[in-house]
């Protein structure tokens, strides 16, 4: 519809979801791919938050990938866009990245701080939305750091959204939340926590059955993190 308007922003809006669609999906090279021919597109257009948007999934393709360093040069690059779109929800997700990235290379204590900040900011603002969000990146970069007590921590502020897990976000929050207990040596809570909220299962006898027969999913979303994904499908 897009292309037969002749609308440039609405077809590039379009591809982006596309492009993130992907992200989540696990495809990152398609993804990547999809993300620069994306973004010189939005810069010729003069949109900062087209780029900035575009350049928080090169940087979440990036960390997801591996590529720390990488990650964190793209989160720079999206706080920079976010400001000049002035928009506070996109420059406290980039913030949260920026963390996310710094932790993952094992600069432990000023991406935590990056963290913190942007959940700070986000409460200060009262974006729901935006404080939901710095806390799973929070607790998952807690998590990940093997800091077992604060990543519960961060958690528990977690159940005062009453958020499904099928948001973003959730199902991340979910597995941090099992490392963390695991890390603490709860085994069986980590367990239950996994089970109780765990794709695509409700708790009922039936369930039971399904997770007893779990099996692996399909590596191409989870081979690439490390993350094995046990839902009977």
């Amino acid at each position: 519809m897009f292309t037969e308007l002749d609308d440039n922003g609405g077809l590039a809006w379009t591809r982006g979801l596309s492009a993130w669609v992907l992200f989540h999906e696990g495809y990152y090279d398609e993804a990547r791919a999809m993300v620069d021919e994306l973004l010189p597109e939005a810069r010729r257009r003069g949109d900062p938050w087209a780029e900035g948007i575009t350049l928080m999934l090169k940087c979440s393709i990036e960390l997801w990938s591996g590529q720390a360093t990488k990650a964190w040069e793209y989160s720079r690059l999206a706080m920079d866009a976010a400001h000049k779109a002035e928009d506070f929800g996109l420059a406290v997700q980039a913030r949260s990245l920026e963390g996310r990235a710094l932790v993952s290379r094992g600069r432990v204590a000023e991406g935590t701080a990056a963290l913190e900040q942007a959940f700070g900011l986000a409460d200060k603002a009262g974006d729901e939305e935006a404080r939901r969000l710095a806390v799973v990146a929070n607790c998952a970069s807690a998590a990940r750091a093997g800091e077992a007590e604060r990543a519960i921590r961060w958690a528990t502020r977690y159940e005062s959204f009453g958020k499904d897990i099928g948001v973003v976000g959730g199902s991340e929050l979910v597995a941090s939340l099992a490392l963390a207990l695991l890390q603490r040596g709860s085994v069986d809570e980590a367990e239950y926590r996994e089970f109780a909220t765990g794709f695509p299962f409700e708790r009922t006898p039936s369930s039971v059955t399904a997770w007893g027969n779990r099996r692996p999913c399909s590596p191409r979303a989870y081979g690439r993190t490390g993350v094995t994904c046990w839902r009977a499908c």
